[in-house]
């Protein structure tokens, strides 16, 4: 025992021995330029850095992370075996989302960032109505949906509570269509409501009054008797011979 130490405190040297955590990270298929075509990811509290480094080297992909976004996250993925490139990037896209990161991705870049960040940056455009078309993912994009019945420029505030804190939606006057910057998967929800809602309406029903003179009151009231008075009738049969 060193006397010269306080109780309690301990030094580097005097620290037990901690595993690091277990990972497992491979590229079990490859293709012929050496690149990974299946891929294996099972660990627990990897660090981001890491694990977007392995991805870099085993696929055809240009990675760009700011350190400040990334610095210090872990994340775990368990018993993701051998599946296609596209299928892991799309689980750690979903895992990034946890600390409030998103991705950018063109062509064979991929850039990671907060979602405040990237709604301002350049992003996929697309457009359509049909929510199929839009991508069930955590990438930020813009998408255009244009409207048939309902106004765009009111809806734009009715459906911001939908989308990410961060996201940009407007209504565009002239074209009457939503533009909305946000996660792809929170834009397709968006578009899978509006497909019902933005359907034919039934046509409103109008009341006109119509001014007439005493000599042809008499005669509508007669009217009106007879039609209503009819209706009443009939009803009273149905209900009686139900009895």
């Amino acid at each position: 025992m060193d006397v010269n130490k306080p109780m309690g405190v301990q030094t580097v040297g005097d620290q037990p021995h901690r595993p690091p955590p277990e990972r497992h990270e491979e590229a079990p298929e490859r293709d012929e330029d050496d690149k990974a075509v299946k891929i294996t990811l099972d660990f627990v509290n990897a660090e981001v850095q890491q694990l977007l480094k392995f991805l870099q080297t085993e696929t055809n992909l240009t990675i760009i992370a700011a350190e400040e976004d990334v610095q210090g996250k872990k994340l775990s993925l368990l018993n993701l075996k051998e599946v296609t490139v596209e299928e892991a990037i799309e689980k750690v896209k979903s895992g990034l989302m946890q600390f409030g990161l998103t991705t950018i991705r063109t062509d064979s870049t991929m850039i990671i960032t907060t979602v405040e960040k990237a709604v301002k940056m350049k992003v996929p455009v697309s457009s359509g109505a049909d929510p199929e078309s839009i991508p069930d993912s955590d990438q930020v994009i813009t998408h255009v949906i244009p409207l048939s019945y309902l106004d765009a420029n009111q809806l734009s505030g009715q459906i911001k509570p939908m989308t990410s804190d961060a996201a940009v939606v407007f209504g565009d006057q002239v074209s009457n269509a939503l533009v909305i910057t946000d996660v792809a998967s929170n834009i397709r929800r968006v578009a899978t409501l509006l497909v019902g809602m933005d359907s034919a309406q039934a046509t409103p029903l109008e009341i006109a009054v119509i001014q007439v003179d005493n000599t042809e009151v008499n005669g509508i009231e007669d009217a009106l008797e007879d039609l209503y008075g009819t209706a009443r009738d009939r009803q009273r049969r149905i209900r009686d011979q139900g009895r």
